[in-house]
């Protein structure tokens, strides 16, 4: 251990313990260990919350449209932001439910029409041919009874009663029908002169001033003939008979003009859903003649039932509990409670949360939840820009309608001419001017007379 030429003089032995150094070397291995096993955890944390949003909530959502599509709605939407496989596999689950609910509504319209039309074959065959017996004899018993008045008034009644029947049944028919429109050209200024022919003896007999007032070279319309002239036909009928009691002079005005609509104020609402599908139409309660959209809502005392006027811009809103200006209405389905607002879609003016209500196939139409602001948007209808439309006045100084009939009139079997009608003309007129994708308004003031309103998109 040493070179020979050095002298050894004494050993001297150290001894040093290694405990210290064990210690450290046992607490570095727990360290590593404990290291490890919290990086492990936090791996696996992060894989797990990766998994479940990109991957197990996407497949639960799918799972829950599919369990939705598989009870019958088919309006449920997945609306995937996505670009990836689990994207693209939900957005071809929606253009599939799309297309799958566009079937079904063909198939029910389709199995709707067969079912009116059998049941309009079957009572024209079980009661038409009986009416028409009963109107034949006592028709001829009434020609044999002229030496007995009393027999001849109960004849008289027997007959009148028939022929409204049969009025009853053809107005049922023509109601039940709802025929497609066989769509041509044709001009609308040509069809009323054609129908004021018809009614020219009519208007001549009642001692009525007849003023129209055409627009010279009116656009076409893509229409059906023989329907629109039904409907002038059937309100300028309705307009002489409301200006027989009067007295003074008895005036119908005929105006025809071309004018730009947008769709706001014009567009009108047939479906609404919530986002889980439910139906929000009320066919019951009307607004202007129309369906309106039911909703649940709540204010700061109370909660009640709400119903919105469905003309996309108009806002003869019915609300079922009182509101305060500027509070915030809470609506929700009234069927299933799940809300309608959304929080974090400010509305452009007064920076409220928005309501949205969802239209099949036609996008979503999206509202200020502040009492007071009518501010409403749908994308789908605003895209088309205003449109040309061919306009109908129809107008007369007779008796009038009364406020509280005036939401009713265009209701199947509701009159306000007693035993003289049937109550099926307006709705005749109403189904018409829909399937021509029109619009028809009324206003009336009791004892000053009627204006009726029609709008027809013009030729394309």
């Amino acid at each position: 251990m040493h070179p020979e030429e050095q002298t050894v003089l004494g050993v001297l032995d150290i001894s040093v313990s290694l405990e210290d150094v064990d210690n450290i070397t046992a607490k570095s291995k727990l360290d590593m260990l404990v290291f490890a096993l919290i990086s492990i955890i936090t791996i696996a944390i992060i894989i797990w919350f990766l998994v479940k949003n990109l991957i197990q909530k996407p497949v639960r959502h799918l799972v829950e449209a599919t369990n939705y599509v598989a009870i019958g709605n088919l309006n449920y939407r997945i609306d995937s932001k996505r670009k990836d496989e689990l994207g693209q596999l939900a957005n071809s689950f929606d253009n599939m439910t799309k297309k799958l609910s566009e079937m079904r509504l063909q198939l029910f319209q389709s199995d709707k029409m067969a079912s009116l039309g059998r049941l309009a074959a079957g009572v024209a065959h079980e009661i038409n041919n009986p009416l028409t017996g009963v109107l034949t004899y006592s028709s001829f018993l009434l020609k044999r009874a002229k030496d007995n008045p009393e027999m001849r008034e109960d004849l008289e009644v027997i007959v009148r009663e028939t022929k409204r029947s049969r009025e009853i049944v053809k107005g049922l028919l023509d109601f039940s029908r709802q025929s497609t429109p066989k769509n041509n050209k044709i001009d609308v200024n040509e069809i009323t002169d054609n129908t004021l022919t018809i009614v020219s003896n009519q208007i001549k007999i009642n001692h009525i001033e007849l003023k129209k007032d055409y627009y010279k070279n009116l656009p076409l319309i893509l229409g059906d003939a023989n329907q629109i002239q039904q409907v002038i036909l059937n309100l300028v009928v309705n307009s002489i008979d409301a200006m027989q009691n009067i007295q003074g002079k008895r005036i119908l005005i005929i105006k025809t003009n071309k004018i730009k609509l947008p769709a706001y104020g014009i567009a009108t609402i047939t479906q609404a859903t919530c986002k889980k599908g439910h139906n929000l139409m009320d066919e019951h309660h009307k607004i202007d003649g129309r369906p309106s959209i039911k909703l649940k809502a709540k204010s700061a005392k109370n909660e009640g039932f709400i119903h919105l006027d469905p003309v996309y811009g108009n806002h003869t809103h019915h609300y079922g509990i009182q509101f305060e200006q500027n509070e915030i209405i809470k609506p929700f389905c009234p069927h299933c409670g799940v809300s309608l607002v959304n929080e974090n879609d400010k509305g452009p003016g007064c920076n409220a949360p928005t309501y949205t209500i969802y239209i099949p196939n036609q996008g979503e139409l999206k509202g200020c939840t502040k009492f007071g602001c009518n501010w409403q948007k749908w994308d789908y209808v605003d895209m088309s820009g205003d449109r040309d439309f061919v306009e109908i006045i129809i107008s007369d100084n007779g008796t009038g309608i009364s406020k509280e009939n005036l939401d009713r009139i265009f209701d199947p079997f509701f009159t306000t001419k007693g035993q003289k009608g049937t109550g099926l003309g307006l709705s005749v007129i109403w189904g018409i001017i829909d399937n021509h994708k029109g619009k028809i308004s009324v206003e009336s003031t009791l004892g000053k007379g009627t204006t009726f309103t029609i709008h027809l998109p013009k030729e394309h």
